[in-house]
């Protein structure tokens, strides 16, 4: 199963609020969490030409483990927050 990895600014405190939102609801571990300030993640933006400094904002990379078929989506609620995986059954 590959996880989709929530890339978000790591000195936002609303972004680790969001952080705990989904780690409360995801018991299986289905998402991964990086830091916009990482490497990993400026590695990620850099090759789908997203920019690594822009930090307004939260990415999810879907596919991460295939690089053919990765790909960024922008905003929280192009992924996260609608995600039934989420909110169970």
């Amino acid at each position: 199963m590959t996880h989709p990895i929530l890339l978000y600014d790591g000195v936002c405190g609303l972004c680790n609020r969001l952080n705990q939102f989904v780690l409360k609801r995801d018991p299986t571990g289905i998402f991964r969490f990086a830091s916009l300030q990482s490497e990993l993640a400026a590695r990620i933006l850099q090759r789908h030409g997203a920019d690594a400094t822009d930090l307004d904002t939260v990415y999810v990379v879907v596919n991460p483990d295939h690089p053919d078929a990765a790909r960024i989506e922008v905003g929280l609620e192009t992924r996260v927050a609608l995600d039934p995986r989420l909110f169970g059954p």
